[in-house]
């Protein structure tokens, strides 16, 4: 589903503003992501980075700006054509798994080509599932699942669209280190592969250096990591 490149940017945030509880957690924003970037945001607890990539996938709309994907203007659609466009064009790894519990590993990653209305999902998911090495898991529940075994399944849902953008809320957070590292590795791969722009919200500098750009949220904004 990813549209044909072009010399846009995937991800436009632009002048974004969100104020959550009185507290103005982002604050004249500024982003631009272009394909095959992957980009890992760091900061403190209650900085934002959640927040961030909710706007950015139109799960939550901001107070001031716009979010820009693949050229359409998210933040001013209607709700069900938002959630459409994220179905088509966004993959979501989220930190606690969100697997659902009575549908088998397969039936799980099969969930965005549904939507999508793509045809070709077996193929999809056995591409996928060995190049995630989860080929064994397909028939399984996700309560027979390890950590590390959940979020590649996880992460195989959030790519068997091929999306042009992939939002990742601490991928790595729940694992143990040999799991983490093999994660990153084949999120690194794959990624690269799909051509698709990427960002990685986490608290672990090993995480954060597989990526292209590392950048801190602090105070409201996005700052370099190395100025």
């Amino acid at each position: 589903m990813n549209p044909q490149a072009t010399s846009a940017p995937v991800l436009s945030l632009e002048h974004l503003g969100r104020v959550i509880d009185s507290n103005p957690l982002l604050n004249d924003l500024n982003l631009e992501l272009s394909a095959k970037t992957r980009l890992a945001i760091m900061g403190q607890s209650g900085s934002g980075k959640t927040t961030l990539l909710h706007l950015a996938s139109g799960m939550d709309q901001p107070d001031a700006g716009r979010v820009v994907v693949c050229g359409q203007v998210l933040s001013e659609m209607p709700e069900p054509e938002r959630t459409q466009w994220r179905a088509q064009h966004i993959g979501l790894v989220f930190q606690d798994f969100n697997l659902i519990d009575s549908l088998t590993v397969a039936e799980n990653i099969e969930i965005p080509l549904w939507l999508c209305g793509l045809s070709d999902r077996q193929e999809r998911i056995q591409r996928l599932a060995e190049a995630l090495e989860i080929t064994a898991l397909l028939g399984r529940l996700p309560q027979a699942l390890s950590g590390g075994e959940k979020q590649r399944v996880a992460i195989a849902r959030a790519l068997v669209h091929e999306p042009a953008l992939l939002l990742a809320d601490e991928p790595t957070g729940s694992l143990d280190e040999t799991n983490a590292a093999a994660v990153l590795n084949l999120f690194s791969d794959i990624t690269h592969r799909l051509n698709c722009a990427v960002i990685v919200v986490t608290h672990d500098p090993k995480a954060a250096e597989t990526c292209d750009v590392v950048m801190h949220l602090k105070g409201g904004k996005l700052l370099p990591d190395r100025p």
